[in-house]
Parts: structure tokens; C-alpha cells; sequence
């Protein structure tokens, strides 16, 4: 039998169980800590759970608003509402 490629502690590759993307409310959890974490997770919240929501956020009075994630970049902007690179 041939030799299976391993991890680094020898787990075998094919035993690996493929880890579901986490929202950033278990991110938070995870990182209590974490300032950048916190506010994803605020923004995330105030946007009813919703990524595109953040990134569309026109509350520029909110004290997070210059630091919220899921920004749009600048070519994103000037493209007339046209997003792109949005994955989900």
C-alpha cells in the first residue's frame, strides 16, 4: 500500500473534516479580545445578519461606520452601484 500524505502530526489528509465558514458572531465568541471581531459582529447585527447590508450602510452618524467591514472599494463605488468581488 502506498504511503497517505499526513499532516504535520501525522493525521492522515483524507480524515480531515472540512471546517464550515464561521459568522462572526462565533468569531466574536471565540476572540472576546478582539476589537476588530466586536465590531464586525456589532455591524453584522445592526444589518439584520446581512454582509451586503453592512456593506451598503449609508449611517454615516454611527461611531463604527469608518471601521466597518465588508467595505467597498473604491472601484466598487465609482462603478455606479455595480458590486463586485461580493461573495456572499
Amino acid at each position: 500500500m502506498a504511503d497517505q500524505p499526513t499532516t504535520s502530526d501525522g493525521t492522515p489528509l483524507h480524515e480531515l473534516k472540512k471546517q464550515a465558514p464561521r459568522s462572526p458572531d462565533q468569531i466574536a465568541t471565540d476572540n472576546p479580545k478582539s476589537m476588530r471581531a466586536a465590531v464586525n459582529f456589532k455591524c453584522w447585527q445592526c444589518s439584520n445578519f446581512q454582509k451586503i447590508e453592512v456593506t451598503l450602510c449609508t449611517v454615516t452618524g454611527c461611531g463604527l461606520y469608518p471601521f466597518r467591514p465588508w467595505q467597498r472599494t473604491k472601484q466598487d463605488r465609482s462603478a455606479d452601484g455595480v458590486q463586485s468581488g461580493f461573495d456572499g
